[in-house]
C-alpha cells in the first residue's frame, strides 16, 4: 500500500514557480545569506513577513484546488485512493496547481483530477 502525503517537509518553493520562487528557492539553498539577514533585524523582520506571504500563496492555491474537489462530491473507494497511481496522479495535478495562478486554470486541474477518478 502507498500513501499520500503533501507536508512541511517539501521546500518552500522550486524552480519551477516563476522568477519569485526561484528567488525563494535559491534564497532557501544559501546558508551564508541566512545567516547574514538573520543577523540583522530589520531584515530578518522582513524575510519572515516575506517568506509567510510567499508561503500563504502557495497554501491558497491548494485551498481552492481542494474547495473545487469538495464541491464536486468525489466518493472514490479506499483502494483507489490507496493505489500508486491515484497518488502519481494527485501528486502529479497538485505540483501543477502549485505552479499555476489562475483560479479558474486550478479549477480546472480539479475537474480534469475528478475525471480520471471517475
Amino acid at each position: 500500500m502507498h500513501s499520500c502525503r503533501l507536508g512541511d517537509s517539501m521546500p518552500l518553493a522550486d524552480e519551477n514557480d516563476g522568477l519569485v520562487g526561484k528567488l525563494v528557492s535559491m534564497y532557501e539553498r544559501s546558508p551564508v545569506l541566512r545567516m547574514v539577514v538573520a543577523a540583522y533585524p530589520p531584515l530578518s523582520v522582513t524575510e519572515s513577513g516575506l517568506l509567510a506571504t510567499y508561503k500563504w500563496w502557495k497554501a491558497r492555491r491548494m485551498y481552492v484546488f481542494a474547495d473545487e474537489l469538495v464541491s464536486l462530491n468525489l466518493n472514490p473507494p479506499e483502494e483507489q485512493v490507496k493505489s500508486r497511481e491515484f497518488c502519481e496522479a494527485f501528486g502529479a495535478t497538485a505540483s501543477r496547481v502549485l505552479e499555476t495562478k489562475r483560479e479558474e486554470k486550478i479549477r480546472l486541474f480539479a475537474h480534469l483530477l475528478a475525471a480520471y477518478v471517475q
